[in-house]
């Protein structure tokens, strides 16, 4: 009987150790709520930089966050509204952008403990359909490092389906002063 119960402990413990805890909606609306307000921001895509400005709301219904971009560099303004897609298991923006295109990312963090800090990675894929309708695939990794105040986006590894690398794309958003 001993030999059972220790079987069964050192299976539970190995277990739980073993498995780590899915993101749920409100792992992810938790860690992306800090980003509400309005941010400057200082963009560099390569070896391009430029200025910018993003906007963070929360939806009416609390579930979604909507935001809005415009920069001076060729980044088209645009608008998102991003919430937690419980098909996938997986944070999802749906991004409309000025130029006529339009994309669908899927944000995937490691495990919930990884969102209950102030920087967390993210594996993502994108669909992008361009304005003339072509359509791209796109595969990077997203690292967030969240201040009160301040805020690094960083996008790296950034490819598309066909292997094609595209440069960095670095965000540094300071909040607007009221």
């Amino acid at each position: 009987m001993k030999r059972i119960v220790a079987s069964a402990v050192t299976w539970l413990v190995c277990t739980s150790v073993a498995i780590s805890s899915e993101p749920t909606a409100d792992d992810y609306l938790n860690f992306f709520k800090p980003l509400i307000g309005e941010w400057t921001a200082k963009i560099t895509v390569g070896e391009k930089a430029g200025q910018g400005t993003f906007s963070c709301r929360l939806s009416p219904t609390k579930r979604c966050l909507v935001w809005y971009g415009a920069s001076n560099l060729p980044l088209p303004n645009t608008h998102s509204i991003d919430g937690y897609d419980p098909v996938a298991k997986k944070w999802k923006g749906f991004a409309f952008a000025a130029d006529g295109s339009h994309r669908v990312t899927m944000y995937q963090a490691a495990d919930a403990d990884s969102l209950k800090v102030d920087k967390a990675e993210f594996k993502c894929e994108a669909t992008e359909a361009k304005a003339d309708g072509e359509v791209v695939k796109w595969r990077w990794q997203t690292t967030f490092i969240l201040g009160r105040d301040t805020c690094k986006v960083l996008y790296t590894a950034l490819a598309d389906s066909e292997g094609e690398k595209a440069p960095d794309v670095e965000f540094i958003y300071e909040r607007k002063r009221k």
